[in-house]
């Protein structure tokens, strides 16, 4: 497994929140939100939609902090979604996306710093690859990598993985 300066990868089981690892100025969010989504193809859409709302009432996140984490929530969410989603295309039934998994997106703005944290049911950890140059994806990591000062995953108690970004607010 490829790790970079910025990923680490928690050396326990984690069963508290990840905010119980980040040290931040006010222990308790700002504002905090979670969703679950159908591990559908149109998880990362209504990820996205649902982080720009989310992000509309952080009045001190820059523009570009909102941009930045609307792209990672919506590479994890497809992250998430290829590592345990239903496959698409017409002849997918109707009963295979009623049973689908569940992808949880949370999202928490603290004084100076922006949780994400996605979590899936797949027990197979993310890891960075090396994309060719004409490669269609496989740079979903890489872009959390250069745009978080912090990413990093962690086995999830009931089963499945949790992987998380932080972000500066910028304020």
């Amino acid at each position: 497994m490829k790790m970079t300066a910025n990923a680490r990868l928690l050396n326990r089981p984690v069963t508290e929140p990840v905010t119980a690892l980040i040290p931040a100025v006010s222990p308790r969010p700002l504002r905090a939100a979670r969703m679950d989504f159908s591990a559908l193809e149109s998880a990362p859409y209504w990820a996205r939609k649902f982080a720009r709302r989310f992000l509309g009432h952080c009045h001190d996140i820059t523009r570009e902090t909102a941009e930045n984490a609307e792209l990672l929530v919506s590479e994890l969410v497809t992250n998430a979604y290829q590592a345990t989603g239903v496959p698409s295309g017409p002849e997918t039934t109707y009963s295979q996306r009623a049973d689908a998994p569940v992808i949880t997106l949370s999202l928490r703005h603290f004084r100076a710093e922006l949780l994400i944290e996605v979590i899936d049911s797949s027990p197979l950890m993310p890891h960075l690859t090396d994309p060719g140059i004409d490669a269609e994806n496989g740079r979903g990591l890489m872009l959390t990598e250069a745009l978080s000062t912090e990413w990093g995953y962690f086995p999830v108690s009931y089963g499945g993985k949790c992987v998380y970004c932080v972000l500066p607010t910028g304020a």
